[in-house]
């Protein structure tokens, strides 16, 4: 394994974790429409450009950082030294691990953020004061979140199978 191995590895895991944000921008997005439909303020409707713009860079760059992640390792990392290993790891087995890590850190994210919003509909519905949109917007987040931590959990080894060949390896 060369210094370029793990820098094309920290890029995808980097890459990733662009992904994580962009699920929370477009959670926050779909709040804002919401009120933007009630409110109709002008003020909201910049506010959502704004993040959809975002999203749209971030897209690009999660892009990027995960599908050329070998080309930018070659741009930033000229020398190609192999580093001294006692171990016969595997890139792949490193990136199956490292989907793997976050897999699971986006589902421990991603549960106490639905347990509270459940909660937090729970108290509504005891006012009679539920905010059905935001709450329930929280939710379908939180799901999403842990499909996509429980698919890469279970799915690490087809993922970085499917960059290999993506990449034409």
């Amino acid at each position: 394994m060369t210094k370029r191995d793990i820098l094309e590895l920290a890029i995808k895991i980097i890459g990733i974790y662009i992904v994580i944000l962009i699920l929370s921008l477009i959670n926050t997005i779909l709040t804002f429409i919401t009120n933007l439909i009630r409110m109709q303020d002008i003020n909201n409707s910049l506010f959502i450009i704004s993040y959809t713009i975002s999203i749209i860079i971030y897209f690009i760059v999660a892009y990027n950082f995960i599908f050329r992640a070998d080309s930018l390792a070659n741009i930033i990392c000229k020398e190609d030294k192999s580093l001294e290993c006692n171990s016969s790891i595997q890139k792949e087995t490193i990136q199956e691990i490292a989907f793997i890590i976050v897999g699971i850190c986006l589902i421990a994210i991603a549960i106490p953020k639905i347990t509270d919003a459940i909660i937090n509909i729970i108290q509504q519905g005891r006012f009679k004061n539920i905010q059905f949109t935001r709450g329930f917007s929280y939710i379908v987040d939180s799901i999403v979140q842990i499909g996509i931590g429980v698919f890469l959990i279970l799915g690490s080894k087809g993922i970085v199978n499917s960059i290999k060949k993506l990449r034409g390896a």
